[in-house]
């Protein structure tokens, strides 16, 4: 999923080499100082904020009910 959809409590996996799952502590969305609304999500596990921008590719661990329930809704709209 993309960084922008991650919620505390949910466990990530940074897509490049780590091997670990981190239990999320905190989410921040922090405006950028550019023009056009920008902004960039601020995702806190281990003690450590880690920066991505909204749309950088994150693992997240969902319960089986969850990933079964948007698997269906996808093959009904089919």
């Amino acid at each position: 999923t993309y960084a922008d959809h991650v919620r505390v409590g949910e466990w990530v996996q940074r897509c490049h080499g780590d091997p670990d799952w981190h239990l999320v502590e905190d989410v921040e969305r922090p405006p950028l100082a550019e023009p056009g609304g920008r902004y960039f999500v601020r995702i806190t596990h281990d003690g450590t904020a880690h920066d991505y921008r909204a749309v950088d590719a994150i693992r997240v661990a969902r319960p089986p009910a969850e990933v079964v329930a948007s698997q269906e809704q996808r093959e009904a709209g089919r």
